[in-house]
């Protein structure tokens, strides 16, 4: 998959594909996620998108990533995106204390939150440095 650009994903809006996203997880986070000269993608497949057989998501794999058969395919297992109801972020502000909240249930799930809390980290780490 050497022809795939290195990068975050791709999110896949026809729901005519069983897949809705492609996380290319090697590449953005750390470690040795994948052997050395490999890449991992995850692929994330909603219930009301694919039909149940593991040959259509390798089909629309081929079709949207690469002709070559993947070295390892698994189906690791069923989860969402945590939902919060109306009024969590609000709850969790009231909760203000000698601490920094972090991760997706005090800060929100999507990307744009992820990197606004970095940010925030990094520079209250910045400040602390500079005391």
């Amino acid at each position: 998959v050497a022809e795939v650009p290195v990068g975050y994903g791709t999110l896949f809006p026809d729901a005519r594909s069983p897949i809705s996203g492609i996380l290319h997880e090697s590449d953005v986070h750390a470690g040795s996620r994948a052997p050395e000269g490999h890449r991992l993608f995850r692929l994330m497949v909603p219930h009301a998108r694919w039909n149940g057989e593991e040959a259509s998501i390798r089909a629309a794999l081929r079709d949207a990533l690469s002709p070559a058969e993947p070295r390892l395919f698994r189906v690791l297992g069923t989860q969402r995106v945590p939902a919060l109801r109306p009024g969590h972020m609000q709850r969790v502000a009231e909760h203000a204390g000698p601490w920094s909240w972090i991760g997706w249930n005090a800060t929100g799930v999507a990307i744009t939150h992820v990197v606004s809390e970095a940010e925030r980290l990094a520079d209250l780490m910045r400040q602390k440095h500079a005391q």
